[in-house]
């Protein structure tokens, strides 16, 4: 276009040149010489406000650039933000639906909310490279995440980060619990998610499609092997075997109604015995050891420095004193009674601004390229999925099959069949112990 505008110009300008620089006995011709310079002055002009109005209108667009989304709101224009990418991905990666691919890179960025930087930061990478979609990630609380889901733009001054700059999508790597909770307000979306199929357990999402797991947690054994070994002592294999006399005083059980690992525990019990014998054996439990630790920090350190034998804890906990604080004489062991699994999942919010791209996140964390990152987040928790191999702390102890060799403690319900929740149930063999 631009080479045809310049060949015309220049025709013109010849056109022009030729006009003015007439010979002498043609310049005795007044009139068509009055008529030619005439038709040479509208040209220039023409050509001299075209070039005018050019400059003018390169100057208006890198004004509005400029002034970005503002100037553009006080002219009653819409312009949506620069994509991640200039183009779409050349190929649509493996395993993911090419039209939801496409539908969530136009809305070019996703915004994920999660308690912890290290679970985000790595997925965050691998999304952005796979897909070219940017990820507004956002730490927060997981206690102050319902204020944000049920967030508008008239309530967010309090709030930091500010929900109305950053209006959630994803509500990433949260408990099962709470987002559970968040659903029985209508806070969170449906979605059927293709990748489902991956789940090792259908216990593993939520019935209503709200949530699905990525990574889960079991409540454990914890044993000091290097000890018990050296003292010539069996390895407790069950919940039972912390009664036995030759481990009393010598266990490490994590304190009810306060820790997460004590409601777990207070809830596995009332599962599995019911709510009357669930508590006898907790309160039992609690005779056999010196103190019940509200710091489960604490506890597995003592484990591993030999101020006791055996611990009841979260697999993760056992995992971190093992593989980051390097006590190698502690190891975790799986009960053969069921225990309970502590669900880390990821949901959509029910207001989403960028709903395909929400999707897609959900698909990608149900999907070998979130999984084989896992052991790079600092959770410690073993992936949701199958076909993905087991994270290095893991392997370290030979626990690969753990999260399908588990069963899973039927839900505690009191009295009037009412549902019980770890906390209620850790709240309840509180009170049995302070009564």
């Amino acid at each position: 276009m631009f080479d045809r505008f310049r060949t015309g110009i220049r025709a013109k300008i010849t056109e022009i040149r030729e006009k003015t620089h007439m010979s002498d006995t043609d310049a005795q011709d007044t009139d068509d010489t009055s008529s030619d310079d005439a038709d040479a002055s509208s040209v220039v002009r023409r050509t001299f406000m075209l070039g005018l109005g050019c400059v003018g209108l390169v100057y208006f667009c890198m004004g509005i650039r400029r002034c970005g989304s503002g100037m553009l709101d006080l002219l009653g224009l819409k312009v949506s933000e620069a994509p991640a990418s200039l183009s779409l991905p050349q190929k649509t990666p493996e395993g993911y639906d090419p039209d939801l691919v496409a539908a969530a890179y136009l809305e070019q960025k996703v915004t994920v909310y999660t308690d912890d930087p290290d679970r985000i930061q790595e997925a965050a990478k691998t999304f952005e490279r796979l897909f070219g979609i940017v990820v507004d990630y956002q730490i927060v609380p997981s206690d102050k995440m319902e204020l944000y889901l049920a967030a508008n733009s008239d309530d967010t001054n309090e709030l930091n980060p500010s929900p109305s700059k950053h209006p959630v999508d994803v509500w990433f790597f949260a408990d099962s619990e709470l987002l559970d909770q968040a659903g029985g307000k209508n806070l969170l979306a449906s979605y059927d998610a293709q990748h489902a199929e991956h789940l090792l357990k259908s216990t593993f999402a939520s019935e209503k499609k709200l949530w699905y797991g990525v990574a889960t947690d079991p409540l454990v054994l914890a044993i000091n092997l290097e000890r018990l070994e050296a003292m010539g002592l069996s390895h407790p294999r069950d919940w039972n075997d912390f009664l036995d006399s030759y481990l009393r005083d010598q266990i490490a059980v994590p304190e009810y109604g306060t820790t997460h690992s004590g409601n777990s525990l207070a809830a596995v019990m009332m599962g599995n015995l019911g709510v009357e014998q669930g508590t006898a054996f907790l309160t039992e439990l609690a005779s056999h050891t010196p103190q019940l630790y509200g710091d489960t920090y604490a506890m597995m350190t003592d484990l591993g420095f030999c101020r006791s034998l055996a611990a009841i804890c979260r697999a993760s906990e056992a995992f971190y004193t093992l593989g980051k604080d390097d006590f190698d004489n502690v190891v975790p062991l799986l009960p053969l009674s069921p225990t309970r699994f502590t669900t880390y999942g990821v949901g959509i919010s029910a207001a989403a601004k960028h709903m395909n791209a929400a999707r897609l996140w959900i698909e990608f964390c149900l999907s070998a390229d979130f999984a084989s990152k896992m052991e790079t987040t600092n959770s410690f928790a073993m992936p949701a999925i199958s076909g993905v191999k087991a994270p290095w702390y893991m392997d370290r102890v030979h626990l690969n099959g753990a999260v399908t060799a588990l069963r899973e403690a039927p839900q505690p319900v009191d009295a009037n069949g009412n549902a019980l929740s770890p906390a209620q149930a850790g709240s309840l063999a509180r009170s049995a112990l302070l009564s």
